[in-house]
């Protein structure tokens, strides 16, 4: 009699129970029956002499869902990676529907100033202004979504915590780096609309309706 850690049974994700050991013969009956072996080399090399071992003792003796505990613990949280690498392709697609938005946007807002940006410069503002001009509105942009983005993330991030395996509701490292990344992908989306805009001939901007 004794006293043994805490294990998963069947599930990672299943909160630890009591359980109960005992031996083998004092089970009644016992339709299947399951058995670690533990080797020191590679686990697929002990495969076949386990068979061996097995047929020796009894040929009439079925062997079924013999596999390593690797593959065991992979196979019991396939579920939870499949929806991780979903999410992540999800998440790229949405970050180049945001680039994409992004430009379309800046872009149009642009050309809707070009009277205004054909004044500044004939004015005597220089590029550099109008950059810093534009880039400020993009980082107000960014502001704005990273801040509705990230309480978002943490909402969801409960909600994935539950349905995820080893997911945290809140990562502040996680949630840092989205924002690094996402700021980096706004001002590269706008980048392109406001290089075009300092380079705005004054004449032609005036002349436009």
């Amino acid at each position: 009699m004794g006293v043994v850690a805490n294990a998963k049974y069947n599930n990672v994700k299943d909160p630890v129970r009591a359980q109960l050991f005992r031996p083998r013969d004092q089970l009644e009956a016992a339709e299947a029956l399951t058995f670690y072996v533990r080797h020191a080399g590679e686990p697929e090399s002990v495969i076949a002499e386990i068979r061996n071992v097995v047929a020796r003792l009894d040929e009439s003796l079925p062997i079924a869902s013999m596999q390593t505990m690797d593959r065991q613990v992979a196979d019991n949280v396939f579920p939870d990676r499949f929806m991780s690498r979903l999410a992540a392709a999800l998440a790229v697609l949405a970050t180049l529907f945001a680039v994409v938005g992004i430009y379309g946007t800046l872009s149009y807002v642009i050309a809707q100033r070009t009277r205004e940006i054909g004044l500044r410069i004939a004015l005597g503002a220089p590029p550099e202004q109008l950059r810093r001009m534009f880039l400020r509105q993009v980082g107000a942009m960014a502001s704005i979504g990273g801040a509705l983005g990230i309480g978002g993330a943490v909402l969801l991030g409960k909600a994935a915590g539950v349905l995820l395996f080893g997911v945290q509701a809140f990562d502040p490292l996680v949630l840092l780096g989205a924002v690094v990344v996402l700021t980096a992908v706004v001002l590269a989306a706008g980048y392109l609309p406001v290089r075009r805009a300092a380079r705005v001939d004054p004449v032609v901007a005036l002349r436009a309706e």
